[in-house]
């Protein structure tokens, strides 16, 4: 289904909350956010997709906002109940089986990018233990020799 489709429904289920009552508002709005969970982990999965590419090509600043953003769609999953999700479903062990494997799918991700982030890591730590081996080197000799040659004068 297109994001269209879910806008559409949402603007549909927005318009019948105007007119109910406010208890079954609240009934309305809980099933507002159970039919967001599969999208949900669909978008976790995508801002891991992002944050791969951030971590291959050294987006450090961007990565920090997508986690950012993978943090709030993690607290959005954690307040759905996925029991009473999938009670709500027509066919839940479909969609039970659709979760567990994009959840596989992001887990899978998420060991990659844990690994290339530990490579990064170990380079730059190759890099500045190199880049202070010669910082030492140039001071060595920028600081000059202690000791002054002197000339001996045999004559006097």
């Amino acid at each position: 289904m297109d994001n269209n489709y879910f806008g559409l429904k949402y603007c549909l289920l927005a318009i019948t909350l105007i007119k109910l009552h406010y208890k079954d508002r609240i009934i309305i709005k809980e099933v507002i956010v159970m039919v967001e969970l599969s999208e949900l982990y669909q978008k976790l999965y995508d801002y891991t997709k992002e944050q791969k590419v951030c971590i291959e090509e050294n987006k450090f600043d961007e990565l920090i906002k997508v986690l950012e953003k993978k943090d709030e769609i993690i607290n959005e999953i954690d307040e759905i109940n996925l029991k009473d999700y999938l009670k709500s479903k027509e066919e839940p062990k479909e969609i039970h089986q659709n979760l567990k494997e994009i959840m596989e799918d992001i887990k899978e991700l998420e060991e990659k990018n844990e690994k290339n982030l530990r490579e990064k890591k170990k380079n730059l730590s190759k890099e500045m233990k190199s880049f202070n081996k010669k910082q030492k080197s140039r001071d060595g000799y920028k600081k000059g020799n202690a000791f002054e040659a002197k000339f001996i004068d045999k004559k006097s």
